[in-house]
């Protein structure tokens, strides 16, 4: 409920100032801390909120809105109507090219090629698309295939696919057109994604600093919060009470209506968000000197475990190896650190090489101990649960 949430009061904010840019707002903090706690919200006070923006004169008009928020965050209630709103966000094309932003921060970037060939030519694109621009590829919900309303398996792909069909989804920039790159260590992990053709048991994440390049995520963002309210707008016509199509369906599920509506709400929201888990950024190259190292990982994958309603007591669990699904998560251990011996520190700011450094003995203890991290999944959100994560996400 709170993505929709958070969608609304964007939309709400914007009615009341349509030429908002909440980066630069008063309301930047705010929306920073809904964004990453959308997926387990606890309820919200109208006195915290305010103290989360910026003290200026502008923050007088948005005060409504911010009640408005407060009196449904954390709760299972529909977002009051304010005043008349307008579509605030624009028109992505599919393959549209982003804009080019400045970055200066530490990035990580998972890649199986050896440290030695990266230390000596840095990260650059594709020599096929060497000069190409970077494309964002805007996706949509999928649901096509034809629905036979007396099979179960068919109405559950029509109320969880089908229903949501071409609606607005987190896209993703073409990895050929530009090198591809994350905040997020633990996302890094992930990548490059194993396949069927090989689990790829192991990578190497290289810490980096990037300068300039451009925010995938941000563009993830808006295309999935575009999404909620569309899925809103859907959901708000549902009737899980009467309707006799999800009624028997739920029936024959062995679940209560209103539960099986729920469910169905996570998964679409799910699928709506997918990508944004993943904190990606994206540049068009970063020189070697500008490259801290590398550490050498172990990836051991989740099962996908597959689960029959109608059955209560068979779970079928499929060994990663027979069904490619990265986003099942598992987990990594660091094998091995390899130092740059290319690195400019002339080049960095003082505190970013003094982050660097620390984050580097952080992670030769951790290795000395032979610690295992966990590798999200999308359901995990926007912030992990796991208090190691979070311990990361603080020092960077």
């Amino acid at each position: 409920m709170s993505f929709m949430h958070l969608a609304a009061f964007t939309e709400d904010v914007h009615s009341i100032n349509p030429k908002l840019k909440l980066s630069t707002s008063s309301l930047q903090r705010l929306v920073q801390y809904l964004t990453q706690n959308a997926a387990k919200p606890t309820v919200l006070t109208e006195q915290r909120a305010l103290q989360m923006c910026k003290k200026r004169n502008s923050l007088e008009k948005y005060k409504p809105a911010i009640a408005r928020l407060c009196g449904v965050w954390g709760k299972s209630t529909q977002y009051p109507n304010g005043k008349k709103t307008v579509h605030p966000y624009p028109s992505f094309n599919h393959g549209s090219t982003p804009k080019s932003v400045t970055l200066n921060r530490l990035v990580f970037r998972g890649d199986d090629r050896p440290p030695k060939s990266i230390f000596a030519t840095g990260f650059k694109k594709r020599p096929k698309h060497a000069n190409s621009k970077p494309l964002y590829e805007n996706y949509k919900t999928i649901g096509v295939q034809p629905v036979d309303a007396n099979k179960s398996e068919d109405v559950t792909y029509y109320l969880e696919k089908k229903i949501m069909h071409g609606m607005s989804k987190s896209g993703d920039v073409d990895s050929d057109t530009t090198v591809c790159i994350t905040s997020d260590m633990f996302v890094s992990a992930l990548f490059p994604l194993p396949t069927k053709e090989s689990r790829l048991d192991f990578s190497y994440l290289y810490l980096c600093f990037a300068r300039k390049g451009y925010d995938t995520n941000g563009r993830q963002v808006l295309d999935a919060l575009r999404g909620a309210q569309q899925l809103a707008r859907l959901e708000a016509t549902e009737n899980w009470s009467y309707d006799p199509l999800r009624v028997k369906h739920a029936i024959k599920m062995g679940v209560a209506p209103g539960q099986l509506g729920k469910e169905l709400h996570e998964k679409r929201t799910l699928e709506i968000f997918r990508f944004v888990y993943g904190k990606e950024l994206a540049t068009d190259g970063i020189p070697t000197g500008d490259i801290f190292g590398a550490i050498k990982i172990e990836r051991t994958w989740n099962s996908v475990v597959y689960k029959n309603r109608l059955d209560k007591v068979t779970k079928k669990a499929v060994p990663y190896a027979q069904k490619a699904d990265a986003f099942a998560g598992g987990t990594f251990r660091i094998t091995e650190m390899h130092q740059n011996p290319n690195l400019d520190l002339t080049k960095l700011d003082g505190a970013t090489a003094l982050a660097a450094m620390r984050f580097a003995a952080g992670i030769q203890q951790d290795m000395k101990q032979g610690k295992i991290f966990k590798i999200p999944k999308p359901s995990d959100g926007y912030v992990k649960s796991d208090p190691e994560h979070k311990k990361f996400l603080a020092a960077t």
